[in-house]
């Protein structure tokens, strides 16, 4: 079954979304797993992002009597994923170029009266 096949099942309510997220990873071909996850509904990503981080390979086993991805594509997938939430992340600026007198970090959200008078 192909991908497109396996996402309209999901659509449909006939697999689960480990299943597709399981079935997935085993059709990501780790030279390019763009192909694959690109295919993915969006709102899956948390999902798969969840599964790579927890996976241990040699350890896991299917609770569908399917195949369990390969560390190779779970590796490829992982960076996929970062390479996405890096793109799709809000940029933000550091403290540098500010003038010296602007509070950063921590004491930024504070009133000025609480920092002359100390925290305590």
């Amino acid at each position: 079954m192909n991908m497109p096949q396996r996402v309209a099942q999901y659509e449909r309510g006939a697999v689960s979304s480990h299943e597709m997220m399981v079935d997935s990873l085993n059709l990501v071909d780790p030279g390019e797993p763009q192909a694959v996850l690109d295919l993915l509904p969006p709102h899956l990503l948390p999902r798969l992002r969840e599964f790579v981080e927890t996976y241990r390979p040699g350890v896991m086993l299917s609770s569908h009597s399917g195949a369990i991805p390969t560390l190779a594509q779970v590796e490829a997938a992982k960076r996929t994923l970062d390479t996405i939430e890096r793109e799709e992340a809000p940029h933000v600026s550091s403290a540098q170029g500010l003038p010296p007198e602007t509070p950063v970090g921590l004491n930024a959200a504070l009133p000025e009266d609480l920092l002359s008078r100390g925290a305590g």
